[in-house]
């Protein structure tokens, strides 16, 4: 669960940034 959490939080820093 803590993963896809990272790895959301990933994804939308990335798509902002």
């Amino acid at each position: 669960m803590t993963s896809i959490m990272f790895s959301n939080i990933r994804c939308s820093n990335r798509i902002q940034n």
